[in-house]
C-alpha cells in the first residue's frame, strides 16, 4: 500500500491581470516517481512550476509537501525543504560545466553564508567536497 503523495498541487490558479495563466490545476506527485508536465508554449507550465516552488504566489489553491501546507512559504524556505525551481536559460552561467552548475544549486542545503564564503573555514571546504561527491 502506497503512502501519501510527497507533493500535492490542489486547485492552483494564477492570473496576470486579465490573463489566466494557470487555472485550477491539481495533481499528486509520488515519492520517487517521474512526473512530466507537457503542453504548448504559453500553456502556463513554467508559471505553475514557479507557483509550486514559491517563486510566484498562486492566486488560489494550495501546495502541500510531505503533508505540510507550504502555499505561503517563501521560495528559500521551500528550497530548504528540498523543493526548488530551475530557470530556463540557454547555457550554464559563466560557461560553467554541468557538474559545477549543479553544485551551485546545492547551496540551499549548506551551512555556508556570505561571510563563510569569503573566509572559507575548513568545514566549508569539507562541505564542498561532500557536495561534489554526491
Amino acid at each position: 500500500m502506497a503512502g501519501a503523495p510527497a507533493l500535492v498541487v490542489d486547485s492552483v490558479s494564477k492570473s496576470f491581470g486579465a490573463v489566466q495563466a494557470v487555472q485550477e490545476v491539481a495533481f499528486p506527485v509520488e515519492r520517487g516517481s517521474l512526473t512530466c508536465l507537457i503542453g504548448p508554449n504559453g500553456a502556463g507550465k513554467s508559471t505553475l512550476l514557479h507557483c509550486v516552488s514559491g517563486f510566484l504566489r498562486p492566486d488560489r489553491g494550495r501546495v502541500t509537501l510531505e503533508a505540510n501546507e507550504i502555499t505561503r512559504w517563501a521560495a528559500h524556505k521551500r528550497a530548504g525543504a528540498g523543493l526548488g525551481t530551475v530557470f530556463q536559460v540557454m547555457r550554464a552561467p559563466h560557461d560553467t560545466d554541468v557538474h559545477t552548475a549543479v553544485m551551485i544549486g546545492c547551496h540551499a542545503w549548506t551551512r555556508t553564508g556570505f561571510l563563510e564564503g569569503i573566509l572559507r573555514p575548513p568545514w566549508q571546504w569539507r562541505e564542498r567536497i561532500q557536495i561534489a561527491r554526491k
